[in-house]
């Protein structure tokens, strides 16, 4: 596990748990989801950052996310 992830209303919470710099983008998708948990239409959201430091904790703008309707997928960087 290299990073923890926490959704709030427009934002979301990145802390990198991998002891190490990550010096690369990092790119977290959400998708919306329905009332029965299914993923709403074909748009996937993204937002990112340049890099985080070792136990670093940055919070990025994620205008569609809402916590009870989205969730996060994965998060994507470069090693």
């Amino acid at each position: 596990e290299l990073f923890i992830v926490q959704g709030n209303p427009k934002t979301i919470n990145i802390k990198n748990i991998s002891g190490t710099d990550v010096d690369s983008e990092i790119s977290v998708f959400y998708k919306k989801k329905d009332a029965d948990g299914n993923y709403l239409g074909g748009i996937t959201f993204r937002t990112r950052t340049d890099g985080l430091g070792a136990g670093a904790i940055k919070q990025l703008p994620a205008t569609n996310f809402d916590p009870t309707n989205s969730e996060v997928l994965f998060v994507d960087y470069a090693e």
